[in-house]
């Protein structure tokens, strides 16, 4: 199965955090999301020092791994957390 390669930024460490592996970037995107979120979490204090990037791909059936070059920003946390909030009207508002 191939699994996307996810890395997080750290705009003031300016630093990239461990990479983590999921199947599709709504996934990452929304794990993130779940931290910015949380204001006992990092990334719910400081929103705007974290950047999501995709970074490539492994196949976990040869643990062949490809980077994009360069890395595709899926935004900055204050972005992203904007980006839920409106996912999550659009749907409340679908709802009534």
């Amino acid at each position: 199965m191939i699994q996307k390669i996810f890395c997080v930024h750290d705009s003031v460490a300016d630093a990239y955090l461990l990479p983590f592996f999921l199947p599709n970037t709504p996934m990452a995107v929304r794990s993130i999301c779940d931290c910015l979120n949380d204001e006992n979490h990092a990334f719910g204090r400081n929103p705007q020092d974290y950047t999501l990037f995709e970074i490539g791909t492994f196949n976990d059936a040869t643990a062949e791994i490809e980077y994009i070059t360069p890395y595709e920003s899926l935004g900055n946390g204050v972005d992203l957390k904007k980006l839920m909030t409106n996912v999550l009207e659009e749907k409340q508002n679908a709802k009534e």
